[in-house]
């Protein structure tokens, strides 16, 4: 729904951040699928003898793996069109820029969380926090503002 306000902007980062999208959306398909495959795998487990029930445990482990290195992988493209996002909004004063600059120093912060999560060496929640809120405080400007329209390039 955003290319084409992005694309009046620049057309090759509009490309950038709906590619980024699509790869996200890919990451969360396959990340749905793990989620299903671990729902069958326990409806499988409750009918089985016991000697079998080891497989299922390590069936499942690895699918919570799965599922844990998928969802860093997802915030890679979640970031990077965080980050394009922001710096079109703030190159062309759709929004306040405090609004977009927040949302692209969020989004820079964000990059050391998902190294810091994937290593195990801390919780990167408060990482995450900055580009979180900034994304509520982005919607409710656009729900209540909208773009500023004399920015907008016909």
């Amino acid at each position: 729904m955003i290319y084409p306000i992005l694309k009046k902007q620049s057309e090759s980062l509009a490309l950038g951040y709906v590619g980024a999208r699509i790869f996200e959306g890919l990451f969360f398909a396959i990340n749905i699928i793990i989620l299903l495959s671990i729902l069958s795998l326990s409806r499988e487990f409750v009918s089985a003898t016991s000697p079998v029930v080891s497989y299922f445990e390590t069936s499942g482990s690895l699918l919570l793996a799965e599922f844990d290195w998928n969802s860093i992988l997802l915030d890679f493209p979640f970031v990077l069109s965080a980050l394009i996002l922001n710096y079109v909004l703030y190159k062309s004063k759709l929004i306040p820029r405090w609004l977009s600059g927040w949302g692209f120093i969020g989004g820079v912060l964000y990059l050391p969380g998902i190294l810091l999560g994937m290593f195990g060496l801390t919780d990167p929640t408060i990482l995450f926090a900055a580009l979180g809120i900034q994304e509520m405080a982005l919607a409710a400007w656009l729900i209540a503002k909208g773009f500023n329209s004399s920015t907008i390039t016909p």
